[in-house]
């Protein structure tokens, strides 16, 4: 005698690797959201839930404590913040040399610009891009009254303006990476962080992209920190040949971006010859990215292999 089918019996293979295949797709899109678990000196989540938030206390909260930076060579200060109960590093900059000509390791180069308010131009940019990537930035101007101790309103030195960023906790640099002989555990997904590091450099003219200034953290995110030597005045693309790949994302904002948007958004940062480089930059990398469409096919250039 044949028996009816319960509705509760299991669900056929077919069904089933739908549902599975819906799963993961939902859990990417989730895994690309812009938000992200930011913690403090203890491990503790703190209880940020947008970029906003995070900028809100960097640009309120009192320091604690500051500890100068063993590393590069613009003597930033990792400050120790507090409000509310809330505590957060983050690292303060206040460099903001002009010189017509510098000469250094790589050579000589006019008009050469080295600024933190840089980091708070590049912070703007990667929003407008969803390059999420950057760690929030704002400009600030200390008083005593922002301390509990007086020697370290005196640690920053002459200049108690500049630019305060988010720190990532439990980063670590590629130099120590490669000292380690640390392997992602994704390569894959490693590979798309070079992508999107590679256009990101060549985009805002990184001309400091040694690494130390690459940063990864825990989850194997690359984080694009210490832009203070980018946005040169040059309307060429930096080292556009690395740049393979591009995440869809990105190159529909990339290619959608406003000129005037930009102008809107970074007039009072960078100036106008600076910002009309910028803009002819990004230009040359839509054209750029067309190109590799044109060679190898849309569905091999706009694409994330990690996803």
């Amino acid at each position: 005698m044949k028996t009816k089918r319960s509705p509760f019996q299991p669900m056929s293979l077919l069904i089933q690797v739908a549902v599975i295949v819906l799963i993961a797709h939902f859990t990417f899109l989730a895994a690309d959201d812009d938000t992200f678990t930011w913690r403090g000196p203890d491990g503790v989540i703190l209880p940020f839930e947008s970029p906003e938030a995070v900028e809100q206390f960097l640009a309120s909260a009192r320091v604690v404590e500051v500890q100068g930076i063993d590393m590069g060579v613009t003597h930033p200060k990792r400050l120790l913040l507090e409000k509310d109960g809330v505590r957060m590093h983050a690292v303060f900059r206040n460099l903001d040399e002009f010189k017509g000509v510098w000469q250094g390791p790589s050579g000589v180069k006019p008009n050469f610009h080295d600024s933190c308010y840089y980091e708070l131009a590049a912070y703007r940019l990667s929003r407008l891009l969803a390059i999420d990537r950057v760690p929030p930035v704002v400009e600030r101007a200390f008083v005593r009254e922002d301390f509990v101790k007086a020697k370290d309103f005196g640690r920053l030195g002459k200049v108690s303006k500049g630019t305060v960023q988010a720190w990532v906790e439990g980063a670590m640099t590629e130099i120590e990476r490669r000292k380690h002989r640390t392997r992602p555990p994704n390569m894959m997904k490693w590979l798309d962080e070079c992508q999107t590091m590679f256009l990101w450099n060549s985009l805002t003219f990184n001309d400091d992209p040694n690494l130390g200034n690459l940063l990864i953290g825990p989850d194997w995110k690359i984080w694009l920190i210490d832009s203070t030597r980018s946005f040169r005045p040059y309307k060429e693309l930096r080292s556009p040949e690395a740049i393979k790949r591009c995440d869809p994302r990105i190159w529909e904002k990339l290619r959608n971006l406003d000129p005037e948007i930009l102008r809107r958004e970074l007039s009072d940062i960078l100036s106008k010859p600076v910002l009309d480089c910028l803009i002819a930059r990004q230009q040359a990398l839509v054209e750029f990215i067309r190109g590799l469409i044109g060679q190898v096919g849309e569905e091999f250039v706009v694409r994330r292999l990690g996803r």
